[in-house]
């Protein structure tokens, strides 16, 4: 369990035997025991601008029924406003209404009776749970170790069963990718941490083969590792892909291109006119004895080739 996320809250929540409606407060919150008394307070270790998106969302799935961000005693609530802004859009374009961030404290709020306030890492264990003798409630909990990214896309995806209208039209992190003049060297495909990216080849005839860079939009990060380490420098983003988008899996062509395998080292390289050799292999066949000299450079002592 790390200190500042919501692990420990998400595991207390998964032996419940009833759903919370838990109203989150920052750490540096003065007195949040005032409010509406059906929801359970529930103190972050950190500011509520830290809070993950993934694990905000999948609080959801693990016995939340509502979760209330709570910014009025928040120290920089425009900040923590700024942070939660995407995860809430997605939520809304998705029609999850079960999350909401609060800026003010209910008119009302100074009549209620104060309320116990728990803190996210240490949370409370009733007696009858202790003992083995409460309902035997356990709700699945995300793997901790799962990238953030798939987190957010899985939960999503249990929580919205088809695309929205919305959710076409909003902006997610992955990219939508174009490489025009790719080479098929494969250096994306390695250089992709989520490993979103592959190169499939199909047979295109007699030692000839349809290469095809193919994207998984819903495993895509944003990273831009990929783009950063083109060694040809084509690949580009040319926009990023919908929610929509993520909600399913499939790949995408990025570019497809006719590819052959070269006879001496056997590493695939784009052709239109069947060589047989990939570029380096036919330059070092044409310089068996090392590189060529730069244009207008001439060897000491060598005779001079000028008129």
């Amino acid at each position: 369990m790390t200190t500042g996320g919501l692990h420990a809250l998400q595991a207390w929540l998964a032996h419940e035997a009833d759903e919370r409606d838990l109203e989150l407060v920052c750490a540096e919150h003065p007195d949040p025991s005032r409010g509406e008394l059906d929801r359970t307070v529930v103190r972050l270790s950190t500011c509520a601008r830290d809070v993950a998106a993934h694990e905000l969302v999948e609080l959801l799935l693990v016995g939340a029924g509502r979760v209330s961000v709570r910014l009025d005693g928040c120290s920089d609530p425009a900040a923590a406003a700024a942070h939660l802004d995407p995860v809430m859009r997605m939520l809304r374009a998705g029609c999850i209404d079960r999350v909401t961030v609060e800026t003010d404290l209910p008119d009302d709020a100074a009549t209620n009776a104060r309320r116990t306030v728990l803190d996210a890492d240490r949370l409370p264990v009733s007696r009858r749970r202790l003992f083995g003798v409460s309902a035997d409630v356990a709700r699945n909990l995300p793997v901790p170790d799962e990238d953030p990214h798939a987190r957010l896309v899985s939960a999503i995806r249990a929580l919205v069963p088809a695309a929205t209208p919305e959710l076409t039209e909003l902006d997610s992190p992955s990219l939508r990718l174009a490489a025009r003049g790719c080479v098929a060297c494969g250096v994306c495909v390695q250089a992709c941490p989520p490993r979103a990216l592959r190169i499939q080849h199909g047979s295109g005839g007699a030692d000839i083969a349809i290469s095809t860079l193919l994207q998984t939009p819903a495993t895509c990060t944003g990273c831009r590792s990929c783009i950063d380490l083109c060694p040809s420098g084509v690949l580009e983003a040319v926009g990023p892909w919908p929610w929509s988008e993520l909600l399913v899996d499939r790949e995408v062509g990025v570019t497809t291109l006719t590819t052959a395998s070269c006879e001496r080292c056997k590493a695939s390289f784009p052709t239109t006119s069947g060589e047989r050799c990939c570029p380096t292999c036919t330059y070092r066949r044409a310089n068996p004895f090392g590189s060529t000299l730069p244009p207008g450079f001439t060897m000491p002592g060598a005779p001079s080739t000028a008129r």
